[in-house]
């Protein structure tokens, strides 16, 4: 079967109608038509020293060209009221490390593009070149600095009110329920959620 089945998940058949106009959206893509796409790695894992710190990551699609390297990853996120690119603004550091990652493999630039299969018509691009390694690395020692210091807050923003796992953040972080660990003011099933 699979490893969701064997760990006992089961879609709901609403979960699988999702899942198959999600897998369909691609092909309403930009990148659907473009004949790079047939050459490219699929699943591309990257592995890079950081300092002290390994980086891992799985790029969905990695084309590597000689002039540039392209990268595409898919978000199956619920956008609700939100458009592609307010969405993105999660993903940059997402997109700052897989790009250092093609720059430092040798690209000369890289495109990163972020296919929201809601609207796979307005893919959010990010590009770089390796005269930009120098600010990556500055973004990504930043974050990894508060992972040293075992600093995980939550951020509470726009994007919770379609996330599913909103109240778990809330129940975890008591600066954000006022001190009240597990209140559920956030949990969507508190809202008539998910």
């Amino acid at each position: 079967m699979g490893v969701a089945a064997d760990a006992g998940l089961r879609l709901s058949s609403g979960g699988v109608e999702r899942a198959a106009e999600l897998v369909a959206a691609f092909w309403d893509s930009p990148l659907a038509g473009d004949p790079e796409i047939g050459s490219a790695l699929r699943e591309e894992q990257f592995f890079f020293l950081q300092g002290d710190v390994t980086v891992h990551g799985v790029m969905d699609l990695l084309y590597q060209g000689e002039q540039s390297w392209r990268i595409a990853d898919y978000k199956s996120n619920s956008l609700g009221s939100r458009t592609p690119a307010e969405v993105a603004e999660s993903y940059h550091m997402q997109a700052a490390v897989y790009c250092l990652a093609a720059l430092k493999a040798g690209a000369p630039a890289v495109r990163m593009e972020l296919l929201f299969l809601e609207k796979p018509r307005e893919p959010v691009v990010f590009e770089y070149r390796q005269e930009d390694r120098q600010h990556l690395e500055s973004l990504l020692d930043g974050a990894l600095a508060g992972i040293k210091e075992s600093s995980f807050p939550a951020h509470v923003g726009p994007a919770c009110g379609d996330c599913g796992v909103e109240g778990f953040c809330r129940a975890m972080d008591p600066a954000l329920t006022g001190g009240r660990i597990g209140d559920r003011q956030g949990d969507p099933s508190s809202r008539g959620g998910v």
